[in-house]
């Protein structure tokens, strides 16, 4: 993507302070943008949006909030990279999902690692969020909190990590919540769907870590599941092809002969008996990608399929940012970097 530099003179009430790390928001609204700087700037730059906006993060760490607006946040990126030298967008506190009356718009999150608990909806459902190259690094609740019955419909999840996610809410009253979301070519480090009938989830080219008796109304294709209880199995309302999982009791259900059966240490390379690890990369051995493939014949797990895995944003994003000294007047010249 071509770079873009901007130059602009801001005015901060920061006298004396260093701005050499500074953290940036930046707001765009139709034709006007809005710059936001330190670690509340994505607070600030929330708070000035309205649905349809969007908000571009630099690497750093956020103070997070309520997420109230229907808005695309694009973060520099989930994790390290050394061979791309992106630093991550860090939001660190926990999330809450909660907009109202979002109209024709709809919540889009991209490049960005949640270091907290991450929740859908206190009082309003959610439609079609989407959210790409993203990793969430302690529990997601895709249902809802404290007894609410709050739908999250059509939630779509590409190249993300999950560390123990999808799980109901803490006061297990989630029965009549209805969840539906798709997940394509992510990690899932812990999915449980049995305690809401009404949660439909689609699963393609994935590797989870589950108990196959609670990963109910499901559809699993070219996934690797390592099966936390290895004498349970999926439930017949689970539908999986092409899937390789190191017990064959899980697939006791399933008339499927495209299943397989693997060890995990057989299957990945460097593998460390743990499914989510945030540096591990999840690369198959030679010989299991040749040997495991998917529907479409390439290689089951997050590097095959039509959209092999990349932690990169595909969106713009912050890569550099340099502040100058304040000067006599009390402005300071920064200069921004979008790549």
């Amino acid at each position: 993507m071509k770079k873009i530099l901007i130059s602009l003179v801001a005015v901060l009430l920061m006298g004396g302070k260093s701005y050499a790390q500074t953290q940036i928001a930046t707001l765009t609204h139709g034709e006007t943008v809005t710059y936001f700087y330190g670690d509340s700037a994505f607070v600030w730059a929330h708070d000035a949006a309205v649905h349809g906006d969007e908000v571009l993060l630099s690497s750093g760490t956020f103070v997070t909030l309520s997420i109230t607006k229907a808005i695309s946040v694009r973060g520099a990126g989930m994790e390290e990279d050394s061979l791309t030298a992106i630093t991550p967008t860090i939001l660190r506190n926990t999330c809450y999902i909660n907009i109202p009356d979002p109209g024709e718009h709809f919540l889009q999150m991209e490049g960005i690692c949640f270091q907290n608990d991450f929740y859908f909806g206190l009082s309003y459902t959610t439609n079609q969020p989407k959210f790409m190259n993203c990793q969430f690094r302690s529990n997601l609740y895709l249902l809802t909190e404290y007894g609410q019955t709050v739908n999250v419909n059509d939630a779509l999840f590409i190249h993300c990590k999950i560390a123990s996610g999808l799980r109901k809410d803490r006061d297990n009253n989630s029965y009549n919540a209805t969840a539906t979301a798709t997940f394509i070519n992510c990690v899932l480090g812990g999915i449980t769907t049995n305690e809401a009938p009404n949660v439909f989830y689609t699963l393609r080219n994935c590797i989870i870590n589950v108990d196959p008796r609670y990963m109910c109304n499901s559809n699993l294709s070219n996934c690797i599941i390592n099966s936390t209880v290895t004498n349970n199995s999926f439930p017949e309302s689970t539908y999986l092809s092409n899937c390789v999982c190191q017990s064959e009791k899980a697939f006791s259900n399933s008339m499927n002969a495209t299943n397989k059966v693997a060890a995990m240490a057989d299957l990945f390379e460097g593998y460390g008996g743990t499914i989510y690890t945030p540096t591990f990369n999840y690369k198959l051995k030679e010989t299991a990608a040749t040997t495991y493939l998917g529907t479409d014949g390439t290689q089951v797990g997050i590097w095959g399929g039509s959209l092999p895995f990349n932690a990169i944003p595909n969106g713009p994003r912050v890569k550099k940012l340099v502040v100058g000294n304040q000067q006599a007047d009390g402005k300071l010249k920064v200069t921004v970097e979008v790549k």
